[in-house]
């Protein structure tokens, strides 16, 4: 069989979860191996029925890569990370995003206030 993989992908044991339909489904998996461009996910309790893209989740790394299906056999699944051009923003990141905005408005408030000067 030839090799069309742009990287050699590591071998790995990590816990995922795929994640589609704006977050609210979600399936765990095992993602057997790794790379900068793509993975092989394996589906513990079987064969699951998931959208062509989607954003894969791994905890252990504090990464989430959104995805796009490449081939199927039984259980296994082999996905393409996009790239920028290709990628939508997940929806972890926008979830960040917003957190974070929310954030950085409710500090400005009080150091607003304390700049203020004092009649």
């Amino acid at each position: 069989m030839q090799e069309r993989r742009r990287q050699q992908r590591r071998k790995t044991y990590l816990g995922g979860r795929t994640v589609f339909h704006q977050s609210y489904c979600a399936i765990d998996c095992l993602v057997r191996n790794l790379s900068q461009t793509g993975a092989r996910l394996v589906f513990v309790d079987g064969e699951w029925i998931l959208p062509s893209v989607f954003d894969l989740v791994i905890p252990h790394k504090g990464d989430t890569r959104t995805a796009r299906i490449v081939w199927r056999k039984q259980a296994d699944v082999g996905v393409r990370f996009l790239d920028d051009v290709e990628a939508r923003p997940s929806m972890e990141a926008a979830r960040r995003i917003i957190a974070v905005e929310k954030q950085n408005a409710a500090l400005a408030r009080p150091i607003a206030e304390l700049s203020e000067p004092a009649y």
